[in-house]
């Protein structure tokens, strides 16, 4: 499964990157503009099983759910992981800078090796947004982005097909609220930061009952369905799989 691999490998990449820029404190950084906090993303985005499903996807007893359960651990493992990018223990910082921008946000900047680090934080009564960059004295790029509008808001990746070239949208998690059902969009780009490679359209209800639907390109790099599951509150509950064209059933199963 290529978009599988493509997610994995990735997690490989930014996951070390992040920690070790970063190291998880109480502390926030100083007060600009903005009195900064950390986003919470895992709240809005998570997509949550019940625990029937995960057990018996851990089981291997039925490899179809199994590839399912996987990928929807693999997008929550992202979303989990990156909320750990925006705390940071000013002690350990050298050349802590706090300054306000013209847009009403505040920017931090501190130097890690041979990088320039800098974190942007926007916060109003109907918005918050995050921009996370790291710069030098030959090239710069940003690496994350988070908007946040309560009831909806966007997740961004940034990534480099090769040092020191431009930056190129990776990964993107689009997500809604609404009266507690959770609807997010995650989709993995390729190389050139535009062309879709991988899609993942999630509902997660409050009882933990919900959908997944997954696209892929196929042979002639059209992106169509390839997945479609499907389960109750109790874990029950089917899947299907799409011949190339996305719409012909190949086969079907139940859990």
């Amino acid at each position: 499964m290529k978009h599988v691999s493509n997610l994995w490998w990735a997690g490989i990449f930014i996951l070390p990157l992040m920690f070790t820029e970063c190291s998880k404190s109480t502390d926030s950084p100083s007060t600009g503009n903005n009195n900064y906090v950390a986003p919470t993303l895992a709240k809005d985005t998570l997509v949550k099983i019940p625990d029937r499903m995960q057990t018996k996807a851990e089981s291997g007893s039925d490899y179809n759910l199994t590839l399912g359960v996987t990928q929807i651990n693999f997008v929550n493992a992202f979303t989990t992981t990156l909320s750990g990018a925006f705390f940071y223990d000013q002690t350990t910082i050298d050349g802590w800078q706090s300054s306000g921008n013209s847009d009403g946000s505040t920017s931090y900047t501190w130097q890690y090796l041979q990088y320039k680090i800098k974190l942007t934080y926007y916060h109003s009564e109907s918005e918050s947004w995050w921009k996370y960059e790291e710069d030098s004295a030959s090239y710069s790029y940003p690496l994350y982005y988070v908007d946040d509008k309560g009831t909806s808001g966007e997740i961004d990746w940034y990534g480099q097909e090769n040092f020191k070239s431009p930056s190129v949208l990776i990964y993107k998690d689009v997500w809604t609220i609404s009266n507690n059902v959770k609807n997010s969009t995650f989709t993995i780009y390729n190389s050139d930061g535009t062309t879709v490679n991988t899609k993942y359209v999630t509902v997660s209800n409050a009882d933990k009952s919900g959908t997944l639907k997954v696209y892929s390109l196929n042979g002639s790099h059209q992106l169509v369905q390839q997945w479609y599951y499907v389960w109750d509150k109790t874990g029950a509950g089917s899947y299907t799989n799409y011949q190339s064209d996305g719409t012909t059933v190949n086969f079907t199963g139940t859990f």
